[in-house]
């Protein structure tokens, strides 16, 4: 992430305090902060939401938080979110996972499955509201 979009970040986190739900720990992976703040300003109240705009920091976030869910984009600049996805299952196979993609080309889809194997995607452009039951879905099975 660069220096100006970590200063994005870091207002946004000081302008929206962390959570204090007890519940779902999201992780979203994604290169456009943007899309990062605008998820976590959205969905604050129903999850604890972590951010990460490429392999290395959602890595550390995993190591370093109990993720329960991960919203990762698919077309990232360095690695695809499938591949990022499948480190993060290699090592934690319980988290849930969802692939955000705008592509409906059955290539990426087959290449998404051959990855990942079990995996939901969510188109683009998505529905909040349906984001909010996916993640108020996994608070009712974690409480």
């Amino acid at each position: 992430m660069n220096a100006n979009n970590k200063k994005l970040i870091n207002l946004l986190d000081e302008m929206l305090p962390p959570s204090k739900f007890k519940g779902v720990n999201v992780l979203v992976v994604d290169d456009e902060v943007f899309n990062l703040t605008a998820f976590k300003g959205l969905f604050r109240k129903e999850a604890n939401i972590f951010m990460a705009s490429n392999k290395n920091e959602a890595l550390e976030v995993v190591i370093n938080n109990k993720i329960d869910v991960v919203f990762c984009d698919y077309m990232l600049p360095e690695f695809k979110g499938s591949e990022i996805l499948f480190e993060i299952t290699k090592r934690y196979p319980l988290i849930k996972k969802y692939i955000v993609t705008g592509y409906t080309q059955a290539k990426i889809i087959k290449d998404i499955k051959n990855i990942l194997g079990e995996c939901e995607i969510i188109y683009k452009p998505y529905s909040f509201e349906d984001i909010r039951m996916r993640i108020l879905g996994l608070n009712s099975l974690i409480q």
